[in-house]
């Protein structure tokens, strides 16, 4: 664009101008013609001009000669900016003024506005997360944020310098690994067109995230890198914690699915033991004493016997055996084992107990936790073939909350805490993340089942508890044992420590009662008639519970005894004893079942004055039983 041009003659002592010279580019910039404004003075053509100070600038040049320089900015008749000018003024020889001026509007709007986007990069720069520096081709620093500057704790002599060697001198000797991060830094340099991310380790365990990329024009022409730095420490460790929290989810999951199938299993096998110890009963007792076919019906039943046990262990593992809780001192059932536990382990292993002063009272099947206490016990033995010491301690805790988002099971409140120290051969994160699978095992061939401690881990979390293991190779292990804290002052009452009231030896197992025996499956319930018919009674028996009742409706009188499988197919045996009772055909009712506690738990079965039966039983058992029912209150069910 070409410069407006105006010539003025000073009028009197250059308080006004006229003008005298108008070029075209003056024209277009005024919008006026020449012959609008020449031979006029400026005050008329531009009335209030002297607010802007022109004439001063004007009167000073033409009474000095001296040129100057001077912007203006003009409104409209609003007051509103119209343009910006840049205006130079000079005094001709023949004393005329020469005004050279621009509108530079649009050039001052693009200064601007790429001011404002600096400020505005600069602010975000410096409010930014990341440390970001940028070096030119020659690896000088040419920019940086304050972030770049707090993340690494740079010197100021260092940043002033520009020099990215100094910078990376002082980088290099807060890193775990300088020589990697020196490398990757050579080869970024060395090879411009590289972009680079990796995660970078510092001393002080902090960890950053390193971006690089090479700056291009668009002609290809290589400026520089620009480096981004974020510190991501407390996103690794919530990495770290999130990946914690899921793999204790997946383990918990799967030890679920095992739990569930470990209690279909047991079922399935509580159904054929009670058929095995039935049936070998009856061979073992039509058999002479002399006959040497009764060691083989023995080796049947003792087999059948530890079936029954892992049976047990299983249901355990899959919490779903049949508790009997009641309120105890922790402390009472640990110093109660511990004669025990001296014989199991040992006289190369030192028991050692540390019980709390306090009362730690828990809410727990007493037999169970004896149980856990000597499972535990002995696989501390096993990890001390040389000798060693074991330590029982017990201990009330109130933990903080983050305790209880490790241990989600537990009733948030008190806690009494079990734990079992040994100073064993400690084991691997490998073998700890398997320990309390079913037929996990680490001893040799033939000498565990891998059942213990699966057995302990389900006793446990049916309790309402949970179990932790802290645990390195050659370090010994703990397991710390946890039950909710209960403000509450054990009884004792007139039973045993297994919660049964003892039985009186001299009981009288035969009888001459009628009983309906409803079971829908055949061999089981063949068994039941032929136990019972032994036993004195009269049978009648159903396959499920319309033929019973249809059963009852011929018989014409009530049953002494209404003895029947929990689970059937279409009525339940709850829903038979309840409809007999309502039609005055049943007396009192006997519950058998081989399905877990959950099951029976909700058709009803396992309340208060409800006579029930597991399954596996013997025929001694069995006899027992149905005494205990006919001799005893009228039946609830």
């Amino acid at each position: 664009m070409s410069n407006g041009v105006s010539v003025y003659e000073a009028v009197g002592s250059g308080e006004d101008f006229i003008f005298r010279d108008f070029n075209p580019a003056a024209e277009k910039i005024e919008r006026l013609s020449a012959k609008e404004v020449l031979g006029r003075r400026v005050s008329e053509v531009f009335p209030g001009v002297k607010e802007f100070g022109i004439f001063e600038v004007f009167k000073r040049v033409w009474q000095t000669g001296k040129p100057e320089y001077f912007p203006l900015n003009v409104y409209k008749d609003d007051r509103t900016l119209e343009s910006w000018r840049e205006n130079w003024v000079f005094k001709l020889p023949a004393g005329e003024i020469v005004a050279i001026f621009n509108d530079v509007t649009a050039r001052v709007a693009a200064e601007k506005e790429l001011q404002f986007s600096n400020i505005l990069l600069e602010n975000q720069a410096d409010t930014s997360i990341e440390g970001i520096l940028v070096v030119d081709e020659t690896g000088k620093i040419i920019s940086f944020n304050k972030r770049f500057v707090d993340l690494w704790g740079i010197p100021s002599e260092v940043i002033a310098s520009r020099s990215d060697e100094l910078a990376l001198k002082s980088v290099l000797n807060k890193l775990v690994n300088p020589d990697e991060f020196l490398a990757r830094v050579r080869h970024l340099y060395a090879h411009r067109e590289e972009k680079s991310r990796e995660e970078v380790a510092l001393l002080d365990r902090r960890t950053f995230d390193r971006y690089s990329a090479p700056m291009f024009g668009k002609d290809g022409t290589y400026y520089g890198r620009v480096w981004y730095f974020r510190d991501i420490t407390d996103l690794k460790s919530a990495e770290k914690e999130r990946e914690k929290v899921l793999s204790q989810l997946q383990q918990s999951q799967k030890m679920e699915s095992v739990g569930r199938l470990a209690g279909g299993v047991a079922h399935d096998f509580n159904n054929l033991l009670t058929a095995i110890n039935g049936y070998a009963g009856f061979l073992l007792s039509g058999l002479p004493e002399k006959d040497p076919r009764r060691a083989d019906v023995k080796e049947i039943i003792d087999a059948a016997q530890r079936a029954t046990t892992l049976t047990r262990q299983l249901l355990a593992f899959s919490r779903k055996q049949i508790l009997n809780p009641r309120v105890i001192d922790l402390n009472s059932s640990v110093g109660g084992v511990v004669k025990i536990l001296k014989r199991l382990i040992g006289e190369d292993v030192r028991l050692e107990t540390r019980l709390a002063a306090r009362p730690c009272t828990v809410k727990v099947d007493v037999g169970q936790i004896d149980q856990v206490l000597i499972n535990l016990a002995v696989n501390a033995r096993d990890a001390m073939p040389m000798g060693g010491t074991l330590t029982l301690e017990t201990e009330t805790l109130s933990p903080e909350a983050d305790f209880f988002e490790r241990h989600p099971d537990l009733k948030r409140g008190p806690l009494v805490c079990l734990s079992i120290r040994d100073t064993g051969s400690g084991m691997t994160a490998e073998i700890k993340e398997h320990l309390f699978e079913p037929f996990f095992t680490t001893k040799v061939k033939g000498k565990g089942t891998g059942l213990g401690l699966s057995t302990v881990f389900g006793i446990i979390k049916q309790s309402g508890g949970d179990i932790e293991i802290e645990s390195e190779p050659d370090h010994g292990t703990v397991f710390r044992v946890y039950f909710p804290f209960l403000e509450a002052v054990p009884k004792n009452g007139e039973k045993d420590k297994n919660g049964d009231k003892k039985k009186d030896a001299g009981t009288v197992l035969r009888g001459s009662e009628t009983v309906l025996l409803v079971e829908d499956e055949d061999s089981l319930r063949r068994l039941g008639e032929r136990l019972l018919r032994m036993s004195g009674y009269t049978v009648i028996a159903a396959a499920d519970g319309p033929s019973a009742l249809a059963a009852a409706e011929r018989h014409g009188k009530p049953f002494d005894l209404l003895v029947t499988d929990v689970i059937m197919p279409g009525m339940s045996g709850k829903e038979l004893a309840v409809e007999l009772v309502r039609r005055k055909l049943a007396r009192k009712t006997l519950f058998m079942s081989g399905y877990t506690d959950d099951a029976i738990v909700q058709h009803g079965v396992l309340e208060p004055g409800i006579a029930f039966l597991y399954k596996p039983f013997t025929a001694d058992a069995l006899a027992v039983k149905l005494r205990e029912v006919l001799d005893g209150p009228a039946d609830q069910g």
